[in-house]
């Protein structure tokens, strides 16, 4: 039987919803699986990087740079453009190999922001970005504290953009020799001039001893923070509002798991036969050992 060759846009297609959808931990995994399948291929693999910087910037990546201690994460608030991202909590730069989840050429970001004052700043503006980092290490403070308190492999990062904060908290639990791989994500943006707090928490988990079974839910969340006189007070309000709406999602899964125990998969089957009867299955082994015994 002969197969029709695809066309090289429904092959990347394909690839890219299989790499997209790879579960916390094993896109390395699901990488090599498609490359056994497609081959050698320049034009696949140039597909297969973009979406592996799609996935790594929507996963909020966490990478290790070189003497420091905590990770960066790999988000589109830390993307400086080619392949460059900032870690805002210890002012380096560094390009992002999609491929092999690894940090090169470190730098500081202090360097480049000094050759760009060569131009000339006006006081207004710099008096600006002093506040705003003001208010983004109060956040950034309370932020990781919360975080190294709930998520024992958690990382945070305090982006600033103009007049809004991105506050980006990643948590990954990888457990290879049980068969599971689970992710926590959750990024929020508070515009200092509306005092709008925005946020969207998204939990992926996988589950694959004797099966493959992948849990993916998200919950979006707004409210408002208000604006006070000093940093470490909107921080404290800030790191509240995430506290609280991350208490209700996980009570609000823990629910779900309960309803699916419960009444979903029971619902699936009859909890009878259509006989309304219990098989005695006892019963049914001395049928078949008397129908062997007869035989002989």
């Amino acid at each position: 039987m002969e197969y029709e060759e695809i066309s090289l846009e429904e092959k990347l297609r394909i690839v890219s919803g299989f790499l997209l959808d790879s579960p916390p931990g094993e896109v390395a995994d699901v990488l090599n699986d498609i490359r056994a399948l497609v081959g050698e291929d320049e034009a696949v693999e140039q597909g297969l990087l973009d979406s592996l910087r799609k996935y790594n910037t929507e996963q909020l990546t966490t990478v290790k740079l070189a003497d420091q201690s905590a990770p960066a994460i790999v988000c589109e608030a830390a993307s400086l453009g080619d392949d460059r991202y900032i870690d805002p909590s210890t002012k380096k730069t560094f390009t992002f190999d999609h491929r092999s989840q690894t940090a090169l050429d470190v730098q500081d970001a202090n360097a480049n922001e000094e050759n760009e004052e060569g131009e000339g700043e006006g006081g207004e503006e710099k008096d600006e970005d002093e506040e705003a980092e003001s208010y983004r290490h109060a956040i950034q403070t309370a932020l990781a504290a919360y975080t190294a308190d709930r998520y024992p492999e958690g990382v945070a990062a305090v982006f600033v953009t103009a007049r809004t904060m991105t506050m980006v908290l990643v948590g990954n639990k990888y457990n290879p020799k049980n068969f599971w791989n689970g992710r926590w994500r959750s990024v929020w943006t508070w515009h200092r001039d509306t005092n709008v707090f925005r946020g969207t928490i998204t939990t992926n988990v996988h589950y694959y001893e004797d099966g493959n079974v992948q849990l993916a839910s998200s919950k979006s969340i707004e409210e408002s923070v208000a604006s006070t006189s000093t940093p470490d007070t909107v921080a404290e309000h800030i790191v509240k509002r995430v506290a609280h709406a991350e208490d209700e999602y996980q009570r609000g899964l823990n629910a779900g798991y309960a309803q699916l125990s419960g009444h979903t998969f029971k619902s699936l089957r009859r909890t009878l036969p259509v006989t309304r009867s219990k098989l005695n299955w006892d019963k049914i082994a001395n049928y078949t050992i008397g129908a062997e015994l007869t035989k002989k």
